[in-house]
């Protein structure tokens, strides 16, 4: 099975890990690895933590129906995409 390390994203990016430490995320069906996702420093949480607070200042200004343009968005694609998300879910 396909097995992907996660990366962070921080401040509209996704970043490789500075921090090397994996955690193995297991299928709970029947224990495979699926998965790798980071265990982050205390630097980079700080910088992620960071970066959202800034962000949400100038999302919180932003009209309500701006804001509600990627739900919609998320809604249509998890509409296309149900059985290949239902798949993932089973697993």
């Amino acid at each position: 099975m396909y097995t992907s390390e996660i990366k962070n994203y921080i401040n509209g990016k996704w970043n490789k890990p500075e921090n090397c430490s994996y955690l193995d995320v297991e299928n709970p069906a029947d224990g495979e690895i699926i998965g790798k996702t980071p265990l982050s420093g205390t630097e980079e949480v700080e910088r992620a933590v960071s970066a959202a607070k800034k962000a949400y200042t100038v999302w919180s200004r932003t009209p309500v129906s701006t804001r509600v343009k990627p739900i919609f968005k998320l809604t249509e694609l998890i509409r296309e995409n149900e059985e290949i998300i239902s798949r993932i879910l089973t697993e």
